[in-house]
């Protein structure tokens, strides 16, 4: 249904209403109607605005889409009904149909969206001065027209507004604050300014993009219902307040503007002190490789880890420097290069971290007390010796030289050598040792042969390192074999070529302390008879054999003892590397150990030189502590 006054509509369809014009009713503030149905409209005079009943209470108009016979304050967006022509004649008021191209006077299509503002004339308005302008209307296809007047107070002071301040935050970061919408009092653009310490302070208003904030009233305004926000990046000093102040209004005088500030807190940077790793405290170091190692970098807000500063010192306050260093790559590890000038003395060493964001560094860590020395690799080379065969031709023990190196340089030697020393024969008693030899028979004939001699045992730390066999007893005319040098078998005692009475064999390897075999006499069933006793077999692994004669009716006489088999360890024992052993010549001579101690710097680390030596040459126990002989 559509109403016509005069031929002309004036309610369509959609129930809009086209008239010349409309008067909602006219009151004063203090006279405003105290109730009304929701909806209602009324015209303030002081206000000089339109006000709307919400339900509660009276609300002024404007910034929003409404009818286009009831203008609001500009800016507003409104929608037209039939096809409208808008006009400003004195140039304060514009209009839009995209919100981007603008003039004094459009036409607008039906049912279309246009936009309403103020041009710059505006900017120069005064706060509270009164601006007056007028809008004329005009319905082509209605044939009515209108002017709407527009007069109002200037009011360019906002609300107070507050920023929230930020704690805690990174350094080098960029924080943006709050809303604030503190311009719903305003009724005219007003400038905005401000001031900061931060980094690249900027303030986006509206929904437009983040520019910079002048630091001056100027070119730069906000308009009635404008949302406002700052950012800014903090700077990398810790514990810092980087802050953004924005002011609103007409003018830096006392009242003319309002303000606040938006502050962002940087958080405090730490780098915690670390703690010297290795060496500890009152440690033995080579001081020609040993390396100093600190507990992982940790910081609060300091970035990461850029250098660390090494230093050794004389003395605990650190006034006699040995050496330093600082260094982006020996973060957590620093190998000192004083080498052999420093040894033998009380050293001190610390480090600090430092952070790569602002420089911040660390406390020295607590102080590791150690002493630098020279070290060595360590070279034992230990004769051996069996003891000999008894006899006029009893056989020497097996005898060679041992030789075991250390795997690693030590400032000294480590390790216990021990064992038994084999003796020669006494008379036709076996002599003692390892193995003890055997005996040799007393006869009715030639009785000039001897027992076997013991064997000798060397131990390195309780672990069997080498034994070397006894020698075997002679017998008449005929020598004994000699004992077995370390992993060999003895040798296999003489015999008489004519009268050849049984010889002893030489033992075989092995690690077992075996006794010697004892000889008996020879055998001759004539008259008188006779009989010549075998040599006794040396001591060793698995000891050798005794000669002795056999029970053939011819004279007989008892061959030479075998020698004592030796035995060796070729593995590698504790920190000592076996090298081999080499032999020696041997000799009818009482058994033996002797230890050579050598040794060789990192420089040269095969030209081993003898320091000092021990041995026993005596049968019996033995042991010796290898440090003792640095």
């Amino acid at each position: 249904m559509t109403i016509k006054i005069n031929g002309a509509t004036t309610i369509t369809n959609s129930r809009r209403g086209v008239f010349k014009s409309v008067n909602p009713g006219a009151y004063t503030t203090a006279n405003r109607p105290p109730g009304a149905s929701e909806g209602d409209v009324i015209y303030d005079t002081d206000e000089k605005n339109i006000f709307v009943w919400n339900g509660t209470e009276w609300v002024g108009t404007g910034g929003g889409q409404i009818n286009n016979l009831n203008p609001a304050i500009p800016p507003f967006v409104s929608q037209s009904g039939p096809e409208t022509v808008v006009t400003n004649s004195d140039g304060k008021v514009e209009f839009s149909l995209d919100g981007n191209n603008w003039s004094n006077s459009i036409i607008i299509p039906p049912e279309t969206i246009y936009y309403c503002d103020w041009t710059n004339n505006i900017l120069s308005a005064a706060h509270d001065s009164q601006y007056e302008t007028s809008i004329d209307v005009t319905y082509p296809n209605v044939g009515a027209s209108q002017n709407i007047e527009l007069s109002m107070k200037i009011d360019k002071l906002p609300a107070p507004f507050e920023f929230t301040d930020l704690i805690d935050l990174g350094s080098d970061t960029t924080y943006t604050s709050n809303t604030i919408s503190p311009l719903d009092t305003i009724n005219a653009p007003t400038r905005i300014w401000g001031s900061s310490n931060a980094v690249n302070p900027q303030v986006a208003i509206g929904d437009g993009a983040f520019q910079s904030i002048p630091g001056s009233p100027g070119s730069l305004y906000v308009n009635h219902n404008t949302r406002i926000r700052v950012r800014h990046t903090t700077g990398s000093a810790a514990l810092t307040d980087y802050s953004t102040t924005l002011n609103i209004g007409y003018g830096t005088g006392a009242g003319e503007f309002e303000t606040s500030t938006y502050t962002t807190t940087t958080l405090n940077s730490v780098v915690n002190k670390p703690s010297i790793t290795s060496p500890s405290n009152n440690d033995f170091v080579d001081s020609e490789t040993f390396s100093v190692t600190s507990s992982a970098y940790v910081s609060t807000n300091a970035g990461t880890h850029k250098s660390s500063q090494w230093q050794v010192a004389r003395d605990a306050a650190f006034t006699d420097i040995v050496e330093q260093s600082t260094s982006t790559t020996d973060l957590t590890s620093w190998t000192p290069t004083f080498g052999l000038t420093f040894i033998n003395a009380t050293g001190y060493v610390r480090v600090r971290h430092t952070g790569s964001l602002n420089d911040v560094t660390s406390d020295w860590s607590e102080t590791v007390e150690f002493t630098p020395q020279q070290w060595f690799f360590w070279q034992v080379a230990a004769t051996i010796r069996g003891g000999a065969g008894g006899g006029t031709n009893g056989g020497g023990g097996g005898h060679a030289v041992i030789t075991v190196t250390t795997t690693e340089r030590t400032f000294a030697p480590t390790g216990t050598f021990s064992g038994v020393v084999g003796n020669t024969a006494n008379g036709k008693s076996g002599g003692s040792g390892y193995g003890q030899g055997g005996n040799s028979a007393t006869c009715s004939d030639y009785n000039d042969s001897g027992g076997g001699g013991g064997s000798t045992r060397l131990l390195i730390n309780g672990n069997a390192l080498a034994i070397v066999g006894g020698g075997g007893g002679g017998a008449q005319g005929y020598g004994g074999g000699g004992g077995g040098n370390p992993g060999e078998t003895g040798g296999s005692g003489g015999r008489h070529t004519s009268y050849p009475g049984s010889s002893g064999s030489g033992g075989s390897p092995s690690s077992g302390g075996g006794r010697g075999g004892d000889s008996g006499c020879g055998f001759h069933s004539g008259n008188p008879d006779r009989r010549a006793p075998g040599g006794g077999g040396g001591g060793g692994g698995n000891g050798g054999n005794a000669g002795s004669g056999n029970t053939q009716d011819q004279w007989q006489t008892g061959g030479g003892g075998g020698g004592g088999g030796g035995d060796w360890n070729s593995g590698d024992i504790a920190v000592w590397r076996n090298d081999g052993w080499s032999a020696l010549s041997r000799v009818k001579e009482n058994g033996l150990v002797s230890i050579q101690l050598r040794a060789a710097p990192l420089s040269a680390p095969t030209g081993f030189v003898d320091r000092d030596s021990t041995g026993k040459a005596s049968g019996g126990s033995f042991s010796f502590d290898v440090s003792s002989l640095v």
